[in-house]
């Protein structure tokens, strides 16, 4: 991240995401907004399984981002359950642009519920210390409420010393099962693009995405036959600190 201008405003604001599921017959409705992504998407089944996915890149801080949709369509096929470990063995996660696999999971988990509406409301302040908060609410009430420092939990003691970054995925589906892992696996992605909040992504504009070395191979748009394409974005950072309200608005 040392090539990117810092942002000034760091340290005054709250990165947030929203991720909204809407069962609707025989598709399901998502949809994700935070800083730096908004991505719209139906999945359709027929009651057993996936049969076709339409995806919407509105907002992505990639030139190539908007290309993601098509590695995504490895999912039909795939069975409805909401065990999202098997879902995660349907097709390789390196291959998809990260957001938008994640929501398609979420998707397909939520297809083989009878529940209507799930939102996912995934907050993480600015951190002026070694600590920082973060919290995930399902339809408004708090699932996970985590503190970590240099990538790692402190609290609740549970968890404390598990990593949230690399081996997050050693442990996670270890400690948490069915709803609880759901939520923890939303988190733990809001937590990783809310690092992004320490970048000035518009004053990057126009910038090789083959600069960020320390990204390459990790998904769609870095896979070693997209990222030599790939361009920083113009205009394409919110800021939803004073405005949850705006979120899958897609201004």
């Amino acid at each position: 991240m040392s090539k990117h201008a810092p942002n000034p405003d760091y340290g005054q604001g709250i990165f947030r995401r929203r991720i909204k599921l809407d069962n609707e017959g025989n598709h399901v409705l998502a949809e994700l907004e935070d800083c730096n992504h908004g991505f719209r998407l139906r999945l359709h089944h027929d009651g057993q399984q996936v049969t076709a996915i339409d995806v919407e890149t509105l907002r992505y801080p990639l030139t190539t981002c908007k290309g993601a949709g098509e590695p995504l369509q490895a999912l039909i096929g795939c069975p409805l359950t909401p065990a999202i470990d098997k879902i995660l063995k349907h097709t390789r996660p390196s291959s998809n642009c990260t957001h938008l696999f994640d929501l398609a999971t979420l998707a397909i988990a939520h297809a083989s519920r009878s529940e209507k509406r799930r939102v996912y409301d995934i907050e993480v302040p600015d951190s002026t210390t070694d600590l920082t908060e973060l919290q995930v609410k399902r339809n408004g009430l708090i699932i996970h409420q985590w503190q970590a420092s240099d990538h790692k939990l402190c609290s609740p003691s549970s968890v404390a010393g598990k990593p949230l970054m690399k081996g997050f995925y050693f442990w996670v589906f270890k400690h948490f099962h069915g709803e609880a892992l759901e939520a923890a696996l939303v988190l733990q992605k809001g937590y990783f693009v809310s690092r992004a909040r320490h970048i000035d992504l518009d004053a990057s504009a126009g910038m090789p995405a083959s600069d960020d070395k320390y990204m390459l191979g990790a998904c769609y748009t870095y896979s070693p036959a997209i990222v030599a394409e790939a361009f920083r974005e113009t205009h394409s950072v919110r800021d939803f600190t004073d405005c949850p309200e705006q979120l899958l608005q897609f201004l």
